[in-house]
């Protein structure tokens, strides 16, 4: 289904991503995949020491060639959104919780099956729960 894209998220500030919410999605096509985006998701997952997780590595190849599944794109907002609410403050554990909250994604050990796609938790299973991995 193709959604229809109320602003880019090309640009610098916060307050972009701000409105790409789950309740909204449906009315929004599917936001600009960027390099200062890519950027930003590095830099993050660095600072988290996880940007070599395979799973993130994987999924940050996805994006760069261009791949826009909803998975794909829950994982670059996700990454975005987390972002934004640690440099505000917030720990990871907080700004994880809110960033799915706010995607509509229940917390557990489930909720990376939304985040990740399905060839990627195969390829990367020892690094999920079970309970996220593809049937």
């Amino acid at each position: 289904m193709l959604l229809t894209l109320l602003f880019s998220l090309s640009g610098p500030a916060m307050g972009e991503y701000s409105d790409f919410g789950r309740s909204s999605l449906a009315a929004k096509t599917l936001p600009n995949v960027t390099e200062k985006g890519l950027a930003r998701i590095e830099s993050h997952l660095g600072n988290l020491g996880a940007l070599d997780d395979g799973a993130n590595q994987a999924m940050l190849s996805r994006l760069r060639s261009g791949q826009t599944t909803t998975p794909d794109i829950n994982f670059y907002m996700h990454e975005l959104k987390e972002s934004a609410r640690m440099r505000a403050g917030l720990d990871y554990d907080a700004a994880h919780k809110a960033t799915l909250q706010w995607q509509g994604i229940p917390y557990g050990p489930a909720s990376p099956a939304q985040i990740y796609h399905p060839d990627v938790i195969r390829q990367f299973s020892t690094e999920f729960n079970p309970a996220a991995w593809p049937q």
